[in-house]
Parts: C-alpha cells; structure tokens; sequence
C-alpha cells in the first residue's frame, strides 16, 4: 500500500468516525466503530484480527503456548495478592480430595478473612521488633 493509500484512509477514518464508522484495512469495507478492538481501534475489525491472530497462533504453537504460561503466571500471582476466589480455593482444596464444587462460597469468604488476619498479625509483629 502506497503512502498516498494510506494517508487517504487516515483522512476517510477521520470523516467516517465522526457518524460512528471506520474502514477495515483487511476486508476493506466500512464497519460500526464498535466492530474494532481496543481504545484507538485497530485498523482491522474484531472478525479479521480473530482471524489473523488463529492464523498467527497456528504459525507459532511454541510461542503462544509460553504467552499462555506467562499469562496465566501474572493471573495466579495477583489471584494471591488480591486473594481471589481461585487462591482461596487452591488452598482448601490442596493435599484433600475435595473439589471447587464442594467447598461453599461463605467457607470461601471465611478463609479469606483468616488469610487477612494472618496478614495483618504478621505485619504488625514485623512493625513492633
């Protein structure tokens, strides 16, 4: 694509945004700013970046499988943080042969207030030595 191409669908994005349109530059037709992903909205609608991402992932197996295990990483390591749902259960469910299912929402709720308070005598045992 020449640089006059693309600096005329710069200026025809700019006049489509306005009444709530944008161009796909991979299907090349108009869409609804809403069929575009993310705050500044791709150039491409959601339907052909799914389909470039697939395409992508199929390409490189080994790469998308290490961005899963890196995600899910980040995902476990807030989930202890923030003490979640996921965490909490992890930790009741570990060495017993209970499952998510078995265990109630409340001893969920009980567990995390427990941790809390660990947390907090632990804190203030660091805070008067």
């Amino acid at each position: 694509m020449s640089e006059n191409n693309r600096q005329s669908i710069r200026w025809m994005n700019i006049e489509l945004e306005k009444i709530g349109k944008k161009f796909c530059s991979k299907c090349e037709t108009i869409k609804s700013v809403d069929d575009f992903l993310g705050r500044e909205k791709r150039s491409q609608c959601k339907k052909c970046r799914a389909l470039l991402s697939r395409k992508w992932e199929a390409e490189h197996p080994e790469k998308k499988a290490e961005q899963n295990r890196l995600g899910m990483k980040r995902y476990y390591k807030k989930q202890k943080e923030q003490l979640g749902d996921h965490y909490i259960v992890s930790i009741l469910t570990s060495d017993t042969i209970l499952k998510r299912k078995d265990i109630p929402n409340n001893l969920i709720e009980i567990k995390r207030l427990h941790l809390q308070l660990k947390k907090e005598l632990s804190n203030a045992d660091k805070i008067t030595r």
